[in-house]
């Protein structure tokens, strides 16, 4: 009778400690409420695999580009550069960046108006490319260095990409005019802050008002077709309605915009979400 006593508390311990022990794991997997709103903004773009499986990212235009600080006086007009053509490419996975640009100056200038940029940064070391042939490229100071690695970033895909790689830290999420905001620490130590429109959306995450501007309302129609409708599934107008409710009481408006801007499809009243690639680019 005793020995069948101590078979039992010992078994009864291995459990309270396997229980514990899965306790602990659920407890660890589940991620930070910094880390929750990176992972929802992911999806309102396209979805979290979809970024993480970005390794290029390649910006192409043309603009202004003014010297900030340098006019002569506080009220005179700051010198600007016309950038044409603009060309920046990023490699988010190994952490370069090169950017390419002829720019023109729009001011009285003393030197070259028209100038051939070629620089960029490859991990901890900034360089620039020589201008014409004969030159040799050279090496920056630390302090460009830094400066041209935390630009790779500027960008809310890149930022996001990172925010989603091991060995980054994201944390101290907070609100503040109207925006919420959370830290994002590289490996190398570099901090930056990421922030998403927080008056679209009340704590419960339900959304306050379907915004005016398109691009606002584009994240928030992406993230509606990403979190609350299945591909595949053939939904009735009712079930549709159902579902949208939850986040916002204008369910007509918003399957309206689901349907015009190609999420959903419609059918003899019933809804399916069209196929990721027929999306809106993000």
């Amino acid at each position: 009778m005793e020995r069948m006593k101590v078979i039992r508390c010992a078994s009864m311990k291995k459990t309270l400690i396997v229980m514990l022990a899965a306790a602990c794991l659920a407890a660890c997997s589940k991620p930070s409420p910094a880390m929750q709103m990176i992972e929802t903004t992911a999806e309102a773009l396209g979805g979290k695999a979809r970024i993480q499986q970005i390794n290029t990212l390649t910006l192409e235009g043309d603009g202004e580009a003014p010297n900030l600080g340098q006019n002569l006086t506080t009220d005179s007009e700051l010198p600007v550069w016309k950038a044409a053509p603009y060309r920046r490419s990023i490699d988010v996975a190994a952490g370069r960046m090169r950017v390419r640009q002829t720019r023109t100056a729009q001011f009285l200038f003393a030197g070259a108006t028209t100038q051939q940029l070629d620089q960029g940064v490859d991990g901890n070391v900034g360089y620039n490319m020589p201008q014409g042939q004969g030159g040799m490229p050279s090496r920056t100071s630390e302090s460009v260095a830094k400066t041209r690695r935390v630009e790779m970033f500027h960008h809310p895909i890149s930022l996001i990409r990172l925010a989603l790689t091991p060995g980054t830290k994201v944390d101290n999420l907070r609100t503040f005019n109207n925006y919420e905001a959370v830290d994002v620490t590289t490996p190398q130590g570099d901090v930056l802050t990421f922030e998403v429109d927080a008056t679209v959306k009340d704590a419960n995450g339900e959304l306050t008002a379907i915004p005016a501007q398109e691009k606002k309302r584009q994240v928030i129609l992406r993230y509606l077709a990403a979190t609350v409708f299945v591909s595949g599934v053939a939904y009735p107008e009712k079930e549709v309605n159902q579902r949208l409710a939850v986040h916002h009481p204008d369910v007509a408006s918003l399957r309206r915009y689901l349907i015009e801007w190609r999420y959903m499809r419609r059918k003899a009243g019933i809804y399916e979400l069209l196929p990721r690639e027929d999306w809106p680019p993000a």
